[in-house]
């Protein structure tokens, strides 16, 4: 992984006041960036991508304890980070509940994780936006079959791993509607950004929109 030496100073501008609005991050180590100021930073923001960003749990901790009272973001994906640490209801399912789309994939996520953020999304409560969730490479086997399924009628996208007995319960007529609702997930999360990018339209043309690394 990379570590650059330069991205504390980037972040807190973006705490304090940004035109951007998405971020991408892939194996890069962010470990080294305040939490207080990663926090503000990612919620000030619409969609952010920290993939395997070596986060700690003080910083995931930050993160979401902010997203539960005040947030911008509409779509984060921190697959290759590790939640576990990140206490399961109050800290983890009631803001991931709070924006539009959530990709947690290989996030170490435990039994009582994954039960919250069901129960939550299957709640339904006024404050709840979410429409897609992707906790693949996450066990899922202990998690009730009803609330996993109630959860799933609540979504309009929702990516588990399905605990099989065989290969032989799988057809290929499920793998073909399994490959046409991810390119339909896809289109859907670019969605959230068209509809921010196209909002902003008459803004400056140096009021940017992307920032990778």
């Amino acid at each position: 992984q990379r570590i650059p030496s330069n991205l504390t100073k980037t972040f807190l501008q973006m705490s304090i006041k940004t035109h951007i609005r998405e971020v991408s991050f892939v194996d890069i180590n962010l470990s080294k960036i305040p939490a207080t100021i990663l926090a503000k930073a990612i919620n000030m923001l619409r969609r952010v991508c920290i993939l395997r960003g070596n986060l700690t749990s003080s910083q995931i901790t930050s993160i979401f304890t902010l997203m539960s009272n005040v947030t911008s973001l509409e779509h984060l994906d921190l697959t290759g980070n590790d939640l576990s640490g990140l206490p399961a209801r109050s800290f983890l399912a009631k803001p991931i509940v709070k924006i539009k789309s959530a990709v947690l994939v290989n996030t170490n996520l435990l039994q009582r994780q994954s039960e919250a953020i069901f129960s939550e999304i299957s709640k339904h409560s006024p404050s709840s936006c979410i429409q897609y969730l992707n906790i693949k490479q996450n066990d899922v086997s202990k998690v009730s079959i009803d609330l996993l399924n109630t959860a799933k009628r609540k979504l309009n996208y929702c990516f588990v791993d399905e605990y099989l007995e065989s290969d032989d319960d799988i057809s290929e007529e499920d793998n073909e509607s399994s490959s046409d609702e991810v390119q339909k997930a896809f289109l859907f999360i670019s969605d959230i950004s068209s509809e921010e990018e196209d909002a902003n339209l008459d803004e400056e043309a140096d009021n940017d929109y992307e920032f990778q690394i």
